[in-house]
């Protein structure tokens, strides 16, 4: 729902994702997947500017009350197996 009233608030300004992607040299898609609230800081606040709003007000779950945003948190007691590396015992492709 959220790309579609950002799509809506850019062809009310003769904008589109894609012309909004040129501008900034990235693909139409990355620019797409920042509007759903993943991706590139940089590009929501591109998207931001371009509605003239801050990026607080388009992402709200993004930031906490004083405006700053919230980073990714990690649940400390996950693991990550270590990813197995070439060496001599496995066959190269």
């Amino acid at each position: 729902m959220r790309r579609e009233w950002i799509s809506y608030q850019l062809r009310l300004r003769g904008l589109c994702y894609r012309e909004l992607a040129r501008r900034e040299g990235v693909s139409h898609q990355s620019l797409s997947a920042a509007a759903l609230g993943g991706g590139s800081r940089h590009l929501q606040e591109t998207i931001a500017a371009a509605l003239d709003l801050f990026p607080q007000a388009i992402w709200p779950e993004l930031y906490d009350a004083e405006g700053n945003r919230l980073g990714r948190i990690r649940d400390p007691n996950r693991t990550t197996p270590r990813r197995r590396r070439n060496d001599e015992n496995t066959a190269a492709a």
